[in-house]
């Protein structure tokens, strides 16, 4: 029988900016594969994978991402996100949101995002890994207590 411990050692809270790396060749993309081997298991807010598409899909109206790297980065996110736990909207989660918008200067998304992750884990951040290459989210993530992980 697998050690439980072991198995929450692996799990992580991914921020969408980390994930977004994982999906394409840029100069975050080592440093994300470097922490997902570590912790393979992805808990992930419920609307991460719409947040890594619109960074695709805005890469490519930039003329940043040709077709071809967009439909890349589009079947690895489809990849990546088969294995993922999400973390559902709810009312919780909502309430939790709000209260990050009034405590640090955090965007909607991101908000929602370590909202996500407090509720992931109960409140209790304390010794749980919060993957993101966000300045801002990854400090409001630290001020909170996770131990947070960044490119």
């Amino acid at each position: 029988m697998p050690n439980l411990r072991n198995l929450k050692d692996k799990q992580a809270f991914w921020d969408a900016s980390a994930v977004v790396p994982l999906c394409l060749h840029e100069d975050a993309s080592s440093r994300a594969r470097q922490i997902m081997r570590k912790h393979p298991q992805h808990v992930v807010w419920w609307g991460t994978l719409a947040e890594a598409h619109s960074a695709f899909t805005r890469g490519h109206r930039k003329g940043v991402l040709s077709t071809k790297d967009k439909e890349f980065a589009i079947r690895h996110l489809q990849s990546f996100s088969s294995s993922w736990k999400v973390v559902d909207p709810n009312q919780k989660l909502l309430n939790l949101a709000i209260q990050m918008l009034d405590d640090y200067p955090l965007r909607t998304g991101d908000a929602l995002q370590l909202a996500a992750a407090l509720y992931w884990c109960g409140e209790k951040p304390h010794r749980k890994t919060f993957v993101c290459f966000d300045d801002r989210l990854a400090e409001a993530a630290t001020d909170i207590g996770f131990q947070v992980l960044t490119a």
